[in-house]
């Protein structure tokens, strides 16, 4: 029996997980979705970035478990600074603290609901001078989390424009 399973998984998930030696990056139950312990750990162990490369890294890792994060891209807004070649990079306090918490928030990621037929989905949005982010809710249970930060020349406009 694998954790998390009150009984024996559906025999795609069996299949997965003998495919892969172990358990999936992603699991998705009969209704939820959530990270894999094996790569929380990995996660937990990842050490600071040093170099633009090791940013660009972490930052596509975290990118692709975005879903689960609230406010992910104002969380992340200062790392992808760092990785620009018209910028030094010299790390700063904020940078510090927007990995740290990126990585807090990767190794306790919520579970998402999955939806469910055709029923109601509530979406819930808001927009700043420095991005957008929504949440796609059904029965009142979370089904995604999305955000990105605003481009230059959209920084410009009042947010009941964008």
């Amino acid at each position: 029996m694998i954790s998390g399973w009150n009984s024996t998984p559906p025999l795609e998930a069996a299949e997965i997980c003998r495919a892969n030696g172990g358990y999936p990056a992603l699991i998705r139950r009969m209704r939820e979705d959530s990270c894999g312990p094996t790569k929380i750990e990995e996660i937990k162990n990842c050490d600071v970035p040093t170099t633009p490369t090791e940013i660009r890294s972490f930052m596509g890792l975290a990118g692709y478990y975005r879903r689960f994060i609230l406010n992910f891209s104002k969380i992340a807004l200062p790392l992808p600074k760092l990785t620009q070649k018209s910028e030094p990079f010299v790390r700063t306090q904020k940078q510090k603290e927007a990995f740290q918490t990126l990585k807090q928030r990767l190794c306790n990621v919520p579970i998402l609901t999955l939806p469910e037929g055709n029923d109601d989905f509530v979406v819930y949005c808001d927009a700043s001078t420095q991005g957008l982010g929504c949440v796609l809710m059904q029965k009142e249970k979370v089904i995604a989390y999305a955000s990105r930060q605003l481009k230059i020349h959209k920084k410009n406009y009042m947010t009941h424009d964008l």
